[in-house]
């Protein structure tokens, strides 16, 4: 799955069905969730506060993560009326409502050994993976995600099988389906760990 089908897929769900029904104000803070890549509960704290007389949202993200400053691509004038109503978004959304459409809509990234699967995670994994496949360097990726140190941006980029710290997508092969790691990292931190048993 990428970005785009899951953007549509969702757009889909809320122009006909039972999640038609659901306020704008839901619909734009999940949109915003997965295009931006954020976390449910930072999109959950926005208030009317975080969004700026131009339209951009202002994401303080948790987790030792820096802020974000956003520009909404779908629904930015219910953004503007949600500036002006002085609401926040945790009046209009909770986390288990999020995880049930996605569930309910088969949005999940089935990815790990273990089985678990990423389901209110996945656009924040699939915007940190296109951002790699297109840049090409994982910084890139931890600037998007408002990571401050690759190394749990490097979480979002691996794939099935890839439980080592070194694995990480290789960017001229697809991000659909498979193991996809560069073996160059994987060599260069088993090297490492052996010198470290040795001393």
């Amino acid at each position: 799955m990428d970005l785009n089908i899951l953007e549509n897929t969702l757009m889909r769900a809320f122009s006909v069905g039972r999640y038609s029904i659901w306020s704008d104000y839901q619909k734009a803070g999940i949109m915003l969730m997965v295009d931006e890549g954020l976390r449910v509960s930072d999109m959950l704290k926005l208030t009317w506060q975080n969004v700026s007389n131009d339209g951009r949202i202002i994401v303080r993200q948790g987790k030792n993560s820096a802020t974000l400053v956003v520009t909404p691509r779908f629904y930015s004038e219910v953004w503007r009326r949600f500036a002006v109503s002085k609401a926040s978004m945790c009046y209009y959304l909770n986390y288990m409502q999020i995880y049930r459409m996605f569930r309910d809509l088969g949005l999940s990234l089935e990815e790990h050994e273990n089985g678990n699967a990423s389901v209110t995670h996945i656009g924040r994994k699939l915007v940190a993976r296109e951002v790699y496949r297109v840049a090409n360097d994982i910084n890139d990726s931890a600037a998007a995600l408002g990571h401050k140190s690759t190394r749990s941006t490097q979480y979002y980029i691996r794939k099935r099988g890839a439980s080592n710290r070194g694995n990480v997508l290789n960017s001229d092969l697809p991000l659909d389906g498979g193991l996809v790691v560069c073996k160059n990292a994987v060599v260069k931190l088993k090297a490492t760990r052996k010198k470290k048993r040795l001393k």
